[in-house]
């Protein structure tokens, strides 16, 4: 029973940040380095209706995700302001494609 319930619990949890999101791309990344570790980032995010947002990338995600400039991102509001996550389903490589052509035209 209480497997069922922590399995519950999760699931709930990740169904509101799932739909409590929104997907953006990244425009550009800068990462704050103290010493040899990887402490924050923050990036510039493009969401889909166009506006632009700043927001901070935890550094599991940032590590996990190998993000870059181009990455289709989700953005989530919290207490602190927007944080970046993963997306569950990436659409396609194509808004990372778009994004390096225009970068070096």
């Amino acid at each position: 029973m209480t497997t069922l319930l922590l399995v519950a619990l999760f699931l709930a949890a990740e169904f509101y940040r799932y739909f409590g999101s929104r997907r953006g791309v990244i425009l550009h990344l800068k990462a704050d380095e103290f010493g040899a570790s990887l402490n924050s980032a923050t990036a510039l995010v493009r969401l889909e209706d166009g506006k632009e947002i700043a927001a901070e990338v935890p550094p599991c995600t940032l590590c996990l995700g190998r993000l870059e400039t181009g990455e289709e991102v989700r953005v989530i509001r919290g207490a602190r302001g927007y944080s970046v996550d993963l997306p569950w389903f990436p659409r396609s490589n194509r808004s990372r494609l778009d994004c390096r052509c225009n970068r070096s035209a």
